[in-house]
């Protein structure tokens, strides 16, 4: 066979020849990029925004707890009393007039002793009767005043 400059090259069977193919493919893969780009651009601002702002929470988080335990370590301890003499001290008249004393509903005085508002009705009523953590933590509350009450409950609330 001689060449025929005439001749037409032979296309290959998906109807390109290979150089036509691969630049095409490459077109294809810059456009679509480009494209991606410009739609993710708005996304990675609003999160770097995010970012920002949950930076700032924490920041401020943070602030708040070391303010807090402040707080805390200025107050002088509460006297511990020992779980005979939190027994012998505990009655359901008592928790009332505690609970009454400090203002406090039943849920918010079960923030201040992590119990729940359903034992504190009980223990109330006289139905219950609290397990030995509970009376020593009732113990070391029976002498903090309203305001203090309400400081602690705020931050059970928040913690």
């Amino acid at each position: 066979m001689i060449n025929n400059p005439q001749r037409p090259k032979l296309p290959t069977p998906q109807g390109l020849d290979m150089t036509n193919q691969t630049q095409l493919k490459n077109d294809i893969a810059r456009i679509a990029r480009k494209e991606a780009r410009v739609l993710i651009a708005p996304l990675l601002k609003r999160l770097a925004v995010y970012r920002h702002d949950i930076a700032a929470l924490k920041r401020e988080r943070g602030a708040h707890l070391r303010s807090t335990k402040a707080v805390a370590k200025r107050e002088p301890a509460p006297a511990k009393l020992s779980l005979e003499e939190a027994t012998e001290a505990f009655s359901a008249d008592a928790l009332i007039a505690l609970r009454t004393r400090l203002g406090l509903t039943a849920q918010e005085f079960g923030l201040l002793i992590d119990a729940s508002p359903m034992s504190i009705y009980r223990w109330e009523s006289g139905n219950g009767r609290p397990r030995a953590t509970f009376l020593l933590k009732l113990a070391s509350i029976r002498n903090i005043g309203k305001i203090k009450a309400r400081k602690l409950v705020t931050i059970a609330q928040e913690g």
